[in-house]
């Protein structure tokens, strides 16, 4: 399950992102950021909507410093005193128009109350352009060697075979030579450098890799790895050539990472927790809270099923090219396939309650009634996961409708189901027992 991205904007209410919209970010980033480097992707419009972005920060007075085409995770390496990174482009749809991601300069996503306050200038914005006051503009070469000679020197071997998937993107520029230089034997798809994404849909789900998983099993004992359309998710295609799930791919990477303490949301399957030996701490269902987690609780690595892996050592920044790294080495060391076998069955099952309560009042009910389950462990950073011997239960309100969604995961299949049944008579107790 892909999570939510608020520090990315890619259409408005009424429609398509405009330049207009894009000289209003630039103003109201520039009132508030004296120096932003901006980065962007292969997405037709990306060139466009930078340059407005420029022009209304610049107007504002700040200046501006251009990395030109780049993977996200590659702007923390930009060492020129910016006050925050700007990506243009759109990772998963290179058919609309492109739209903006605003990063801190460490790699987070901005968080929901830096969102608020470009909003809130943008809308008490006034004409402040001063021609005495224009900020700078310049353009920055070598984050990208600076990127991978890091990656490079910090990094062991790797020896394997590999098959990426570039999406065509930005990843092109330098996935494939890192990896080289680590000494696997890479081949490459759609590592071309094309907007229009030729080759295959950019989301790295099953369906759009059929090219890769058939590389993957030319290349005896290769494994595959393809990127979303700007490296910041990732997925993965075993010795067999088989897609590994989201979960299945989580939890065995960070098993072979061996952390004391990792961050995933808090929908993660029970895999994750059942194969780590270690503190699992639960983030709410946004890739900002993921990110800034994995901060402060001073994890080892924060990681989702929508293939989403954080590696601070490096930046707190989604990267799959450390990922396409590890998973390289990973299978140097032992088959991946093998590894995805040993991973024991799990069931699950969702439904959801429609309400037109007051989700006050209603989560004021459902906590007391979750919170007087016997369970093992309750987390309720963002809605109630409640843990039990041999499943969980999670109950939350729907992101998009007037409904408490509810996902229950077990061992067993009747005991999930059984699972499912407890959390929707919770939410339906509660919802009856509201102003008593």
């Amino acid at each position: 399950m892909q999570m939510i991205n608020t520090a990315s904007i890619q259409g408005m209410s009424d429609g398509e992102l405009t330049p207009e919209h894009m000289v209003s970010y630039g103003k109201a980033a520039g009132m508030q950021y004296n120096v932003i480097a901006v980065g962007r992707d292969l997405t037709p419009s990306s060139m466009m909507m930078m340059n407005s972005f420029i022009a209304g920060a610049r107007s504002v007075g700040s200046d501006i410093l251009d990395i030109g085409v780049i993977p996200p995770m590659v702007m923390p390496f930009c060492k020129e005193n910016q006050r925050c990174n700007v990506i243009f482009g759109n990772p998963e749809d290179r058919g609309r128009v492109g739209g903006i991601t605003f990063y801190n300069t460490d790699g987070r996503l901005f968080t929901a109350s830096q969102m608020e306050q470009i909003d809130r200038q943008i809308q008490t914005m006034k004409s402040v352009t001063n021609e005495h006051n224009i900020g700078n503009y310049d353009v920055i070469s070598g984050t990208l060697e600076d990127y991978r000679r890091s990656i490079v020197n910090d990094s062991d071997d790797v020896d394997c075979e590999i098959s990426i998937d570039c999406a065509s993107g930005p990843c092109s520029l330098i996935a494939p030579s890192i990896l080289t230089d680590l000494g696997a034997d890479v081949t490459t798809l759609n590592c071309q450098m094309d907007g229009r994404s030729p080759g295959r849909e950019l989301p790295p789900d099953e369906i759009n890799l059929r090219l890769l998983m058939k590389s993957a099993k030319i290349n005896t004992d290769g494994i595959g790895v393809a990127f979303n359309g700007d490296g910041t998710r990732i997925a993965a295609i075993d010795e067999g050539s088989r897609y590994i799930s989201g979960s299945n791919l989580l939890a065995i990477m960070m098993r072979y990472l061996k952390p004391k303490t990792v961050v995933v949301p808090i929908n993660t399957p029970m895999v994750v927790s059942d194969l780590l030996k270690c503190n699992v701490i639960y983030s709410p269902l946004s890739k900002q809270s993921l990110a800034e987690m994995t901060k402060d609780k001073e994890a080892d690595i924060g990681g989702s099923d929508d293939g989403t892996f954080i590696f601070p050592s490096t930046s707190y920044c989604s990267d799959g090219i450390m990922a396409a790294i590890t998973l390289g080495k990973m299978a140097s060391e032992s088959m991946i396939c093998d590894m995805v076998d040993e991973i024991p069955k799990y069931y699950s099952a969702k439904g959801f309650v429609r309400h037109y309560e007051s989700k006050e009042h209603l989560s004021k009910k459902l906590s007391d009634n979750l919170y007087s389950l016997e369970y093992d462990k309750i987390s309720d950073c963002d809605g109630w996961r409640v843990e039990f011997n041999d499943g969980w239960l999670l109950v939350r309100f729907s992101d998009y409708d007037r409904a408490v969604d509810i996902l229950a995961e077990g061992r067993d299949k009747a005991y999930t189901v059984s699972l499912l049944e407890m959390g929707k008579e919770i939410v339906s107790s509660s919802l009856m027992t509201i102003g008593r």
